[in-house]
């Protein structure tokens, strides 16, 4: 009786073609993960700063003041990946006060042209660019 002596399997080369293929792809799928999930954050951040611009109004109407930061309101703000939260408050008390939304490090690092996300009361909600420029949060094209 004679036996077969051919084995089935990868060879060496086959497996190197397939790891040298997956890693190509690995190098251009993940810096485009990468923007895709700034853009994500940023937009989670522009949607929280209009949920605490509603709490910071609610307790303008309950309280007949605005909030000096955000622990004063009733609702404490959510977090949202990648950005800090702060209150501005205006100098004169009747003018109501800016709600900024400030990239972290990683967030920074993957979407660099974000600087800061401010959200004046009753007003545009504005992001500021690396270069000095602004654009209404939401707007299409690169930038956002």
């Amino acid at each position: 009786m004679v036996q077969s002596s051919q084995l089935s399997g990868w060879t060496l080369i086959e497996l190197l073609i397939v790891m040298a293929i997956s890693a190509l792809l690995s190098t251009l799928a993940i810096p485009s993960y990468q923007h895709w999930l700034a853009v994500h954050r940023r937009q989670q951040a522009q949607i929280q700063l209009y949920e605490i611009q509603s709490a910071v109004e609610q307790f303008q109407l309950d309280e007949g003041q605005w909030p000096e930061k955000l622990t004063d309101l009733s609702k404490p703000a959510a977090s949202v990946d990648g950005f800090e939260f702060s209150l501005q408050v205006s100098q004169s008390p009747a003018l109501p006060p800016t709600i900024i939304a400030y990239p972290l490090s990683l967030q920074r690092q993957h979407d660099p042209d974000c600087i800061r996300i401010a959200l004046l009361i009753n007003r545009q909600c504005s992001v500021y660019h690396q270069d000095d420029s602004t654009s209404r949060c939401f707007a299409t094209g690169n930038s956002s």
